[in-house]
């Protein structure tokens, strides 16, 4: 059996000289493209041996074909109606199949064919991937609750791969991070929903392909008024003029006075209503009274009401007397005397009539004789004893009493 290159041989000695190339091949492997949305995706396709392949005397052609088997591209023509599509030949042998701004409805398995006989064909999948986005329209805006209620905070969003959505909680001071709440997924429902709630919320959502995209949602919780009073009693004299102080914590602050025998306080002459910012939710309510008389000593009262809600607490003013102080002089007059006055004597004489005594004898005044022969002592002889004995006692006790008063001097 001859071979084909003898056969060769023997034609090209008979003159006719055939040349025998090789089938039409591809160059490249079978590979999958990946490209996000809105840029250019470029469908390799490299065909080996084109040139040379006899079929019916004529030149094999290269088409390609979309997921959906339509004919796309004929050699270098398009014969599409989508002018996103074209054909890129940087070399000979390359087929390159350009889709410039591409959707993901792009997606699929195209087809890179040569109509050789058998006819063969090279497969491409294109993977469109897609960056995350917020649905305006079916997402949460900035919402008003009250205290208690049930809050639902919506992001929906969308994708390729479908997106990862976390969820922040903005923070309320300069130079601080916002604060991750541990849940995940395009709902966050808070619960009880209380005035520690009011902040900014968000949203970010992420599938690996840049950019991330976020949304803030403001949540808004309303709640009724409290009234702090710093003292329920102040006191203050007839004359002078004083400040009552209430601290009213609300949301919102829809009507705030002072009121008195149940009608509000006006500013005027007599009254002077302030408002003092305290911080958020957070005001001070004053009310100054000049020159207090007799009339303005009583009961004042502070009201706040809001769509929510209301309060009121009451302070009482009264009359404060004024304190009289009296400065008393002390002062030491120094004593002239070294030594203490003596104070007069009281001296007591005994009577200068004796009774006379039948027995006395001439010569012998003092005594009498007894029946025994015993001297006794005479009646006028013992009371002047006495006399004598009250005198010292007076004496010596109006000494004791002079010493003492020197001592203290």
């Amino acid at each position: 059996m001859w071979t084909l290159l003898q056969l060769a041989v023997c034609l090209c000695a008979l003159g006719v000289c055939v040349v025998f190339a090789r089938d039409p091949d591809f160059d490249v492997p079978v590979i999958n493209v990946t490209i996000t949305a809105g840029m250019t995706a470029v469908l390799p396709c490299s065909v080996n041996n084109l040139g040379n392949h006899l079929r019916r005397h004529s030149k094999p052609q290269v088409i390609w074909t979309n997921p959906k088997a339509v004919l796309l591209t004929f050699e270098n023509k398009r014969t599409t109606d989508d002018d996103r599509i074209s054909i890129n030949r940087p070399y000979i042998k390359e087929w390159n199949l350009h889709i410039r701004d591409v959707k993901y409805s792009d997606q699929g398995e195209y087809t890179c064919q040569i109509n050789t006989d058998p006819v063969k064909t090279k497969k491409v999948y294109l993977h469109v991937q897609v960056p995350s986005a917020i649905i305006d329209q079916l997402s949460s805006s900035d919402m008003v609750a009250e205290e208690g209620d049930t809050v639902m905070l919506v992001c929906n969003v969308t994708g390729v791969p479908h997106p990862e959505v976390t969820w922040f909680r903005l923070p309320t001071q300069a130079g601080t991070q916002k604060e991750k709440i541990g849940v995940s997924g395009e709902i966050l429902i808070i619960h009880n929903v209380s005035r520690f709630c009011d902040d900014v919320y968000e949203c970010v959502a992420y599938n690996g392909v840049p950019p991330a995209v976020n949304r803030q949602i403001r949540v808004t919780v309303q709640f009724p008024p409290e009234i702090q009073l710093p003292n329920r009693r102040i006191g203050q004299v007839r004359g002078r003029e004083t400040i009552l102080e209430c601290i009213i914590t609300a949301y919102p602050h829809t009507l705030n006075y002072w009121k008195r025998f149940g009608e509000e306080i006006e500013n005027n002459d007599k009254y002077q209503v302030d408002v003092y910012e305290e911080g958020e939710d957070t005001l001070t309510l004053s009310l100054r009274i000049r020159s207090l008389q007799e009339e303005d000593y009583g009961k004042y009262t502070c009201v706040s009401i809001n769509p929510v809600g209301s309060d009121e607490e009451t302070m009482y003013l009264y009359e404060r007397k004024k304190i009289k102080t009296t400065t008393t002089t002390m002062s030491t007059i120094p004593s002239t005397h070294s030594k203490a006055t003596q104070p007069d004597l009281v001296t007591w004489r005994p009577p200068s009539k004796v009774p006379t005594d039948p027995h006395k004898q001439p010569g012998n005044q003092g005594y009498l004789p007894g029946k025994s022969g015993e001297k006794m002592e005479s009646k006028g002889n013992l009371a002047n004893k006495g006399a004598y004995a009250c005198i010292f006692i007076v004496v010596f006790l109006s000494a004791l009493t002079s010493i003492c008063v020197w001592k203290r001097t």
